[in-house]
């Protein structure tokens, strides 16, 4: 996964960036699009560990897709009773 990863970082687009997409998107994954890049994920990954990542929620209804060391940023867990 990380060398796919790193070799998806290296490919050059010549789209242009639409204004509307502050994250840097060039356009927003939907439909067959979004499909496609989910039937790659389960090509590559097979067993959907993601590489254990964890999706949560965000307040503007999207997410984000954390790794273990940000995740507690994000979801801090039960508050500790003594």
């Amino acid at each position: 996964m990380p060398s796919t990863a790193k070799s998806l970082l290296e490919v050059q687009f010549d789209a242009p960036r639409r204004p509307d997409l502050d994250s840097g998107l060039r356009e927003k994954p939907e439909g067959a699009a979004l499909r496609e890049l989910h039937a790659l994920l389960v090509r590559l990954d097979p067993d959907r560990r993601w590489g254990a990542v964890r999706r949560v929620p965000t307040p503007t209804g999207g997410y984000l897709w954390l790794c273990l060391e940000h995740y507690p940023l994000y979801d801090p867990g039960r508050p500790k009773l003594d």
